[in-house]
């Protein structure tokens, strides 16, 4: 696996500390992005910024880090993660790059490739759960929607990257969808975005094409809040379907916490 570095300057990125509690923390996370720009207008949209990630994979599957893996990336910003809220101080951010930022355009099997070997090597250095690869509308749901309904999830399972459950009927089901999300480890500040995270990584045949159609994809990313209400017009009902999702994906995802 070739790696191209391409480092960012010093005043964007820092140390490993938790801002929240102010200590140093482990690297337990692994974060997926996308972004419609191309690796060299990416790394100047974060330089413009004052942002960064470790990594940005191109669709032609070539790899270049940003950023040393030892240093706190500003990739994820506000948000959290079972009950985890400084997700940049604790995690890997990868860029994956797609136009359509994966809501019409499928990702290419050569960067699929590349996100495999990048993940499994991250995964296994810092001992990454499986509960802990997620995307990055996982942990801000009201703020980002990518890597969007077409990365491949299921395919990534397959090779211990994340969790896919399998369709079984669960025991016991719950039917409050807000501790189902909370379980799964999505915040419930805002049940309807939450939910709209999950059904765009776990469910995303449910996911209607009005969601960002005719809009400038990049654009909309950057304006994801203001144009949440949009979005959320079109969310689809908790029904049966979805209640027995949310139960196998949190007691899948409890039991990796478990183990």
């Amino acid at each position: 696996m070739k790696i191209k570095k391409c480092f960012l300057p010093e005043t964007h990125f820092n140390e490993r500390i938790d801002k929240t509690t102010g200590k140093s923390v482990p690297i337990d996370m692994l974060v997926l992005h996308c972004s419609a720009y191309d690796t060299a207008k990416l790394t100047q949209t974060f330089i413009d910024l004052g942002v960064s990630a470790h990594y940005i994979i191109d669709q032609d599957g070539s790899i270049t880090q940003l950023v040393d893996e030892s240093k706190r990336a500003w990739h994820a910003g506000a948000g959290s993660w079972y009950n985890q809220r400084d997700i940049n101080s604790r995690s890997i951010g990868i860029e994956v790059i797609n136009p359509s930022l994966g809501h019409t355009l499928s990702y290419r099997p050569e960067q699929i490739n590349s996100v495999k070997k990048l993940s499994k090597k991250i995964i296994k250095k810092y001992g990454i759960l499986p509960h802990n690869v997620i995307a990055h509308s996982d942990m801000a749901p009201t703020r980002k929607y990518d890597p969007g309904r077409l990365f491949p999830w299921e395919e990534l399972s397959k090779e211990g990257i994340g969790l896919w459950p399998t369709y079984t009927q669960a025991k016991n089901q719950e039917t409050d969808v807000k501790k189902l999300l909370q379980k799964i480890g999505y915040s419930i500040e805002n049940e309807a975005a939450s939910l709209r995270a999950f059904l765009r990584h776990f469910m995303p045949e449910m996911i209607p094409d009005q969601e960002n159609q005719e809009m400038d994809q990049y654009q909309f990313l950057l304006e994801y809040d203001k144009n949440l209400p949009f979005v959320l017009a079109h969310q689809a009902p908790a029904d049966k379907k979805i209640i027995q999702r949310l139960n196998q994906v949190g007691a899948s995802f409890e039991k990796s916490r478990c183990d």
